[in-house]
């Protein structure tokens, strides 16, 4: 999940209607039905400092790639 990969919160609506927050660890905090609604919940922005903590990508690069 793009969340997970970029390690950021995602706000996304798909074509059936249904609508979800995900939080950096790939959790949905927040989902609507199908039907016609306002969708609203809270986030709390230290958790991705947590899974980036947990779980720094940027350190697992590899840079000696030819």
């Amino acid at each position: 999940m793009r969340a997970i990969e970029n390690q950021v919160f995602v706000v996304f609506a798909n074509s059936s209607g249904k609508s979800e927050v995900v939080n950096p660890s790939g959790e949905v905090v927040a989902e609507s039905g199908r039907g016609a609604e306002i969708l609203t919940t809270e986030i709390n922005l230290d958790e991705r400092a947590e899974v980036i903590s947990a779980m720094n990508l940027l350190a697992d690069r590899n840079l000696n790639v030819d």
